[in-house]
């Protein structure tokens, strides 16, 4: 990487200086053109041909800066990537035994860098208990094959992220939104057993994978992790503005930090889930998501609408809306929700001036997020009224 970046400074300072050499020519030709131009030098034809040149040296010029621009992104790409490499959390340490240096030791990231881990998980829940089992691939992106020994493993710092919730703004201008794609691979299974050590250290979970090893590029190492049992409890919840059907969950609490992988969901024996994981902190709960429960659903409908125009300095429009939220339990037995909906932020010229929700919420959880919990009877329906009132300038397209 680092014979790359200079490649590219090298090409770089010779492109900066032929374009130094173009432009003195560029700013000769033009001297000498406005003395012909002055009546200095009465030569036509030598005033044409010098003219055609100056355009040549424009269009030279013109390219070389079009190299440079092109060498100075892949540069900037180049730098990005060597600075990921070095900073991307949660690392993977491979110690090499049998080196004449006995003490060398290849130290790569994940997951960029020549040797990747990639974990994927299988869990199953059922009776408030959840099994957890992880497989780790790794693979040695190198053009030779790699023979490792007492390959280790450590997870320094998971990752999270928070990708359910979202702040609702209420504008008058248009923003894209924007849509990650996950890409979720099928499960694997190792082809031979190795002995693994689990051993946990003040900041990370090691696991110490006792046994030489063949890593290369086309097939890669695979390894039980280690599998585990946990209590865990249920937890039914239902988001009607972003799903009209309520979802199960589990939380849990780790004994180890969890990498972040592909997981399998799996919901009585039924594989009822399938997402991108983010990892786990040791002896925090964590919340795992199980699937949607089809016998919750969940409705949003505005019941009410004005608008109105406001007459003054600045004519305004002041517009209105009246939500009803519902949630029905359609199971026969009795069911606790947690219940979510959203209380909206302004932004732009909007102006909020109402805002009120019925009944009032268990909590607010910041950041417009809003949480009831409520014990709902087979077949019982639970609703919640929603009322907003905003103002804007008048002729603006406002998005809700």
């Amino acid at each position: 990487m680092q014979s790359e970046i200079e490649s590219h400074q090298s090409k770089i300072s010779s492109t900066k200086g032929k374009i130094a050499e173009v432009e003195y020519y560029i700013n000769l030709l033009n001297a000498i053109l406005e003395g012909v131009k002055a009546g200095k030098v009465d030569n036509f034809d030598k005033f044409i041909k010098m003219s055609q040149r100056l355009e040549r040296y424009y269009i030279l010029r013109d390219s070389l800066m079009r190299v440079l621009n092109e060498t100075n992104r892949m540069l900037d790409s180049l730098k990005n990537i060597s600075v990921n490499l070095l900073t991307v959390q949660g690392e993977m340490k491979i110690l090499v035994e049998n080196a004449k240096d006995p003490t060398l030791e290849f130290r790569v990231f994940y997951p960029s860098g020549f040797i990747t881990l990639e974990t994927e998980y299988l869990m199953y829940y059922a009776s408030n208990k959840i099994k957890v089992s992880s497989v780790g691939k790794i693979r040695a992106n190198l053009p030779t094959t790699l023979h490792v020994k007492n390959l280790i493993i450590t997870n320094l710092e998971p990752s999270f992220s928070a990708p359910i919730h979202q702040p609702w703004y209420i504008m008058d201008q248009h923003y894209p939104v924007l849509m990650k794609a996950i890409k979720l691979q099928e499960t694997i299974s190792p082809q031979s057993e190795v002995e693994i050590d689990i051993n946990f250290t003040r900041i990370s979970t090691r696991f110490e994978v006792k046994r030489q090893m063949t890593l290369d590029r086309f097939k890669p190492a695979l390894i039980v992790l280690f599998e585990r049992e946990y209590e865990a409890r249920e937890i039914v919840s239902c988001y009607p503005e972003l799903s009209q059907k309520g979802y199960l969950s589990a939380i849990f609490k780790p004994d180890m930090d969890l990498l972040p992988g592909n997981l399998k969901v799996f919901l009585n024996g039924e594989l009822s889930a399938e997402y991108y994981f983010n990892g786990s902190v040791r002896d925090a709960e964590d919340t795992v998501f199980l699937g949607f429960d089809p016998f919750i659903v969940g409705d949003v409908k505005v019941i009410n609408q004005t608008r109105e125009d406001i007459k003054g300095k600045q004519p305004l429009t002041r517009e209105k809306r009246e939500y009803v939220i519902s949630i029905q339990n359609l199971r026969k037995t009795p069911t606790v929700l947690i219940i979510y909906a959203r209380k909206p932020f302004a932004a732009g010229n909007v102006n909020i001036t109402k805002f009120e929700v019925y009944p009032k919420p268990k909590e607010d959880l910041g950041d417009g997020l809003l949480v009831w919990e409520k014990r709902l009877q087979g077949g019982e329906k639970f609703e919640i009224r929603r009322v907003i009132e905003i103002t804007y300038p008048k002729g603006s397209i406002v998005n809700w």
